[in-house]
């Protein structure tokens, strides 16, 4: 069965409404990777003890398998989940288009799947989103879409990606197992991927 997970985790300084005000990403990230590895059987439970500067509070719900995240320079928010389904997340609600789009052929058997994403840091001039992902031909990929719609209104809930934009970065490093899989998506300082 498909697990179902909800995200709860805010700063305590912020409502849901107003989370994507400066500086929030930084303690939201934070919270929301706590949240993703907190996650079990249908929703995120609340920590024995959850650190001073959060809340528990309910930010969006419906996630599958979530197992990565990416801030929009806007503070918009993008989520990957396992299957591959890239979602939006907006003023704590799911994009107008949800999912963005799916990355094809994901293996998210074992240890795989879409586990990393990545915003191209010259956003919104470059929109671009890069995905990693376990493929069914026993590959991982590093692939680039496109993003179309609302690039630079932040509040926009309308974000759409044309799968016929993907442009292959790698597309053949070997995965012969279903075990140890993983991978994460980060520019450097450089704004080298």
């Amino acid at each position: 069965p498909t697990q179902r997970f909800s995200l709860h985790v805010c700063p305590r300084s912020r409502t849901a409404p107003g989370w994507g005000r400066p500086g929030v990403a930084p303690l939201l990230s934070a919270g929301l990777g706590l949240a993703l590895l907190c996650a079990s059987s249908g929703s995120v439970r609340a920590q024995s003890q959850i650190p001073a500067q959060f809340i528990d509070q309910l930010i969006v719900q419906g996630l599958n398998e979530p197992t990565g995240l990416a801030f929009l320079p806007d503070q918009r928010l993008l989520i990957i989940e396992r299957t591959g389904a890239v979602r939006l997340i907006a003023e704590g609600k799911l994009g107008a288009v949800d999912p963005m789009f799916v990355c094809d052929n994901v293996d998210p058997s074992g240890d795989r799947g879409a586990t990393g994403i990545a915003i191209d840091p010259r956003w919104p001039d470059s929109p671009y989103i890069y995905v990693y992902y376990d493929a069914a031909d026993q590959t991982c990929k590093i692939v680039r879409y496109t993003v179309g719609g609302d690039v630079a209104i932040s509040s926009s809930l309308y974000l759409t990606v044309d799968p016929a934009t993907r442009y292959d970065i790698i597309n053949d490093i070997p995965d012969l197992f279903d075990v140890h899989n993983g991978g994460s998506l980060r520019f450097g300082p450089d704004n080298m991927l």
